[in-house]
Order: structure tokens, then sequence, then C-alpha cells
């Protein structure tokens, strides 16, 4: 399975707090602190720990890209039409414009 960055990152942040409560280099309010967790989300971080281990403590939400994520080349678009034709303009007006001369269905 591939994981994104951030999902790795916040992973690793977990495991290393939870280390460190375990080894008694911090308490468990401490760690729910740093995390920025409550103290009953750490327990059940601990369990999903002693359980699965590193792994069990990917999210696995982020496993998948969005399904309302916006096409890369739509997004291109919008971007080019803005700075080449559109630079200056607030957002409001903008997104109007682009609506209604250029077709774009995302907000």
């Amino acid at each position: 399975m591939v994981y994104s960055v951030g999902a790795v990152e916040r992973a690793m942040t977990i495991h290393q707090a939870l280390l460190h409560a375990l080894h008694g280099r911090q308490t468990w309010l401490q760690v729910a602190d740093v995390i920025g967790l409550s103290p009953r989300s750490v327990r059940r971080w601990r369990a999903r720990l002693e359980q699965y281990g590193v792994p069990g403590l990917l999210d696995r939400r982020r496993q998948t890209p969005s399904p309302r994520r916006v096409p890369l080349g739509e997004l291109q678009r919008v971007l080019r039409l803005y700075r080449e034709r559109y630079q200056g303009f607030n957002v409001r007006h903008f997104h109007q414009l682009a609506r209604r001369d250029h077709g774009v269905t995302r907000s």
C-alpha cells in the first residue's frame, strides 16, 4: 500500500511520542499535548501500536486520493487563466468570469 508523505510523517511523530511515554521520558498527558489529542485517544493509539506495530499507526484514510480531487489538467487551465488573462482580479470576480466565459465548473 502506498501512503502519502503526510500520513507517514504523522505516524512517525505518533510513534516517537508513544515511545517516549513507554520508556518513561514523558507522561501520557504530556504525550497527548504533544500530539494534540485527548488522553483517551492516546490510549487508543497505544493499543494500536501494541496490536499492529508501526503499520497500525498509519492513517488508512489517506491511502488513496480523494474522489473529489480536481483533475490536474483542469487545475492547470484555471491557474493559467488567472495568471495570464485575469491577473489582479479578486476571487469572486474571477470565478464569475471563468464560469461564464470559459466553462469552469469547479468552485
